[in-house]
């Protein structure tokens, strides 16, 4: 095996693979900041005595309760927003179960 007699010692292939690697997380580090930096969201700051994780039949009762006592509580739900109101169609209602024995003008079938 000939020597080495340069000033410089000879790259081996692991050393090229890990300078190759190293070179490789720098360049994905890099890019991650740029990205982060420009998708900020922005901060909003709660404060409240309470928090309840989730709206399900115990997070429910606990968020009612802690504020029938008089509580300040934040709700953290990640589902979906369900529409609310009067012309909301989320939950059934007799009217449009067809239970009601109405016709479409208005008047009750026996």
């Amino acid at each position: 095996m000939p020597e080495n007699t340069s000033p410089h010692p000879a790259l081996s292939r692991r050393g090229l693979l890990g300078a190759t690697a190293l070179g490789a997380v720098a360049l994905a580090a890099a890019g991650r900041t740029r990205a982060a930096a420009s998708t900020r969201a922005a901060v909003t700051e709660l404060r409240e005595r309470a928090v309840v994780v989730g709206t399900g039949f115990g997070g429910g009762v606990t968020a009612l309760r802690l504020a029938q006592a008089g509580v300040s509580t934040l709700v953290l739900e990640r589902g979906l927003r369900w529409p609310t109101g009067p012309d909301a169609t989320m939950f059934c209602r007799f009217a449009n179960m067809g239970l009601l024995n109405d016709t479409d003008d208005g008047t009750r079938r026996g």
